[in-house]
């Protein structure tokens, strides 16, 4: 929990005028360059749209991020565009002294004045979407002609502090820095209506489309699209033989696991990830309240976190919280205050993934009581807050990374170091010569070989699946392929060896012994092997043909494959997104 002074309006006032003076002024710096203008320009307008939709970003983190990822495309245009101001200049002086018609003067003075909007609009634009120069340049034509009046007055807005130069001398820099301060949310307003409108959707940020892996196989991006959209219908709505997903009265609703019959954070979590990822805002608050009225603990040393499992009426199976349903509801969470936007109560997004991201690595200490699901020393995910050995597919770096930019501004160092330790903490796990991991392992990276009291989980086993999507998903959002691409050549290696000989719906230790036992879930173990072909396309060719081939899973252990399923379909499709 954060302190109550946080919550006073006047110091919540005095937070934001601060936060609006150090954003203005990192502007001005960053602008100084010349060159570096347009990218300085489209950072400013990134955070300022985002502190108007309340997402509360840190100023310095959210602007830089933005700067650097756009410098390079801005650049040029950023050039060009300072250019040009100088011709305009010289036209306009000669213009000027000497006579010229009315009609030019007006017609000169309408060039002048579309060159300045459409420049004005192109940076913010660029810094919005992932779009080519040429494309972003029409946007800015579109967005100057068809809300004339509004761009003219946020442009006049823009440039009239500046006047203030030529009218006086004394004071004209700090009458010149607080207007554009004052500014901010003015012109940020203005953006936020016209990327809503051209959303289709208020307060909607529309993830980038990745990579569309599946198209080699006839599948194009319309086709991917909708067979999503059908995967989502038939797990949420489909025959009481095919749904995992139950609405519950009239504002709640719950994900069953259909092999236990009881709701887990797991499920509920992938749900919500599920909602957001498809646009589902009715079907994600009715399971973030069923998740909070029933599972969430409000006392004792487990306050802040969710009891993993509960009953379909809602009664408490355990006590106990299981850390990757807390990962992922925070994610989902984060998604869904950008997608969405965030209202009030239990759906302030930010604030609920803030609160628990929080006690996630603070509890124990901080005068929180409990322990924390992230060992404060090696920054690793634990299997139970209570035990000190971890599950390789609860590491999710990439998670992280977004972690490291919506929580708390003190909690954000621990993600980014957290989200690095786990990419090295995959390199300790899987097995050099199969690529395999275990499901559970101790923090040095062998597998985890106590067996009380949760039974044996040293082998390649259900939980481990998710470990090589965990993988594919990192690269996919953060680029992060060099070892990864490796240990999936020896893991498609090994299982493709396995196809021929029949054997590879086993269970198997991650050295490649096989055990006696069938795999729990093979429906899983296809999806998780296609997703491999984010780093080796040919190699993981059989089981992308096996996973369009075999589709969704029936039977009572339908729940956990399936979401797999999802999930590997979303990834591959290009339409498993960051949402910001």
């Amino acid at each position: 929990m954060k302190f109550n002074l946080f919550d006073n309006p006047i110091i919540q006032a005095i937070n934001k005028v601060t936060d609006y003076l150090i954003l203005n002024l990192i502007w001005i710096i960053c602008s100084l360059p010349i060159v570096t203008a347009g990218a300085a320009l489209g950072a400013k307008y990134y955070v300022g749209t985002k502190m108007y939709r309340k997402e509360e970003p840190a100023v310095f983190s959210a602007f830089f991020y933005s700067f650097k990822k756009n410098l390079r495309q801005t650049l040029l245009p950023s050039l060009v565009i300072f250019l040009l101001m100088g011709v305009l200049a010289a036209d306009w002086y000669f213009i000027l002294n000497r006579e010229s018609s009315k009609t030019v003067l007006g017609i000169f003075f309408l060039a002048t004045l579309m060159f300045f909007m459409v420049a004005f609009c192109l940076f913010p634009l660029i810094a919005r979407y992932e779009v080519g120069t040429g494309q972003a340049v029409k946007m800015a034509i579109g967005m100057s002609i068809a809300g004339f009046p509004k761009v003219f007055f946020a442009i006049l807005m823009f440039f009239l502090p500046f006047l203030f130069i030529f009218l006086t001398v004394k004071w004209c820099w700090l009458i010149c820095l607080i207007f554009q301060m004052v500014m901010i949310p003015t012109n940020s307003r203005f953006f936020v209506k016209v990327f809503d409108r051209l959303e289709d959707t208020s307060g909607q940020a529309q993830g980038e489309a990745g990579e569309n892996f599946l198209e080699s196989y006839g599948v194009s991006r319309e086709d991917a699209d909708k067979r999503a959209e059908e995967i989502f219908q038939t797990l949420f709505y489909g025959s009481e033989e095919e749904r995992i997903y139950h609405p519950a009265g009239d504002d709640m609703g719950y994900m069953v696991d259909t092999g236990n019959m009881d709701a887990r954070t797991e499920g509920m979590s992938y749900g919500m990830m599920m909602c957001v990822q498809m646009d589902k805002q009715e079907e994600f608050d009715r399971l973030w309240k069923w998740a909070k009225t029933y599972m969430y603990q409000t006392e004792g040393p487990q306050k802040g976190y969710f009891a993993w499992s509960c009953a379909l009426d809602g009664t408490k199976n355990a006590q106990g919280a299981a850390p990757d349903g807390e990962e992922y509801f925070a994610m989902a969470l984060i998604f869904a205050g950008n997608r969405w936007g965030n209202k009030d109560g239990i759906f302030n997004y930010h604030t609920e993934a803030k609160d628990l991201l929080h006690n996630m690595i603070w509890k124990g200490r901080a005068d929180l009581p409990g322990r924390s699901m992230f060992d404060p020393d090696n920054h690793y995910i634990r299997f139970v807050a209570e035990e000190d050995f971890t599950d390789p597919s609860y590491h999710l770096p990439h998670f992280y990374e977004q972690f490291a930019r919506y929580a708390y501004q003190e909690d954000r160092p621990f993600f980014e170091i957290a989200a690095k330790k786990s990419r090295k903490f995959w390199e300790a796990c899987c097995h050099p010569d199969t690529g395999l991991s275990p499901e559970y392992a101790n923090f040095d990276g062998t597998p985890y070989t106590v067996r009380e009291p949760y039974g044996r989980h040293d082998w390649y086993y259900s939980d481990a699946y998710r470990t090589m999507m965990n993988m594919a998903l990192d690269a996919i959002w953060c680029g992060k392929k060099e070892w990864p691409e490796e240990n999936a050549k020896r893991f498609l290696r090994f299982f493709n060896e396995k196809l021929e000989e029949g054997t590879w719906d086993s269970v198997f230790t991650v050295d490649g012994k096989r055990e006696d036992e069938k795999a729990l879930h093979p429906y899983a173990v296809i999806a998780s092997n296609a997703t491999a072909a984010v780093f080796d396309p040919e190699g993981a060719k059989p089981w992308v043909e096996m996973f369009l081939e075999k589709g969704l899973r029936s039977g009572d252990r339908r729940y956990y494959d399936n979401c797999l399923h999802f999930f590997a379909y979303l990834m591959l499709s290009g339409n498993y997104r960051i949402y910001e």
